[in-house]
């Protein structure tokens, strides 16, 4: 974002937009996550002041292709491209998001590489990380104290006997109708006047 000029009119305006929805407390909770999980610093001791922290610290995707082989040891990323070469950091953004993919983190929580790349919407990035920790809670393996994420469903299926489903088959829903309750007997027919 650093060599581009300013964004004027509507450019300015969801400029503006993406920024107020990042939360500093989400990306330092979001943070602290994966500096336990990775075992080194990330970003500053003080904490994280403004998003663009959040863009420098995980623009080259290493640390989010680390964090990736540490929750998924069964299906690590291989090659991890270093920075210096031309495209390597969207080559390990992509990696990132297709693995994350197969981790179990829904479509809808992932974001795109110009996303982190050239910080667009970096609040949809920390989104992204709270959304692969709860995904890792799930998972068998989790030896972490700090877990960030919505907590997610887990499956809860339900077998009930032939009795108890015939049962069922004997009871009138309200939806069949009553005439136990309001209805429109004694109301006068279509078309009569009304008495005020």
């Amino acid at each position: 974002m650093m060599n581009r000029g300013p964004a004027f009119g509507l450019s300015r305006e969801c400029q503006m937009k993406a920024q107020a929805k990042f939360d500093p407390a989400l990306a330092t909770e979001a943070f602290e996550w994966m500096e336990e999980i990775l075992g080194e610093s990330l970003v500053p001791t003080d904490g994280l002041k403004d998003q663009f922290q959040v863009k420098e610290a995980l623009k080259d995707g290493h640390a989010l292709c680390r964090l990736m082989n540490t929750l998924d040891p069964d299906n690590p990323i291989k090659k991890i491209h270093p920075p210096t070469k031309p495209f390597g950091t969207r080559e390990n953004v992509d990696q990132f998001l297709q693995h994350a993919r197969g981790f179990g983190v829904n479509e809808i929580n992932l974001f795109q590489g110009d996303d982190l790349i050239e910080a667009k919407n970096l609040y949809i990035v920390v989104n992204c990380i709270h959304a692969l920790g709860a995904v890792a809670q799930t998972k068998e393996y989790y030896p972490w104290q700090r877990k960030i994420g919505v907590k997610m469903s887990t499956k809860n299926e339900r077998n009930f006997s032939d009795e108890v489903l015939n049962r069922g088959k004997g009871i009138i829903n309200l939806q069949y109708g009553t005439n136990k309750v309001a209805s429109q007997s004694g109301m006068t027919c279509p078309g009569t006047y009304r008495h005020i």
